[in-house]
């Protein structure tokens, strides 16, 4: 019965494990960002171009306000990491 309680209060909390996964690892990935970056956007006409130089990656967005989500995802997807696992700073190349 108390295993039951146990594994029904990890679920509602969100700390269930993921097979292989120790408590060291969930404890790492509540601690932030892993893999941090420096990202260029350029104003062209009615688009922005999100450059990540390191990865020599470029995403072009509608509004500046997407530019640091577009190359997270960029980065997670190139470099197969988790979008909380990748941090850019954004820096305007106009």
């Amino acid at each position: 019965m108390f295993a039951g309680l146990r594994r029904w209060a990890r679920d509602r909390v969100g700390l269930r494990s993921r097979p292989g996964e120790t408590s060291t690892d969930r404890i790492l990935a509540q601690l932030g960002p892993t893999e941090e970056f420096d990202v260029t956007i350029e104003h062209d006409g009615r688009t922005w171009v999100v450059a990540v130089p390191d990865l020599e990656l470029v995403a072009r967005v509608e509004r500046r306000d997407d530019a640091e989500l577009a190359a997270r995802t960029a980065i997670a997807s190139e470099l197969g990491l988790r979008l909380d696992e990748v941090s850019v700073h954004v820096l305007d190349g106009d």
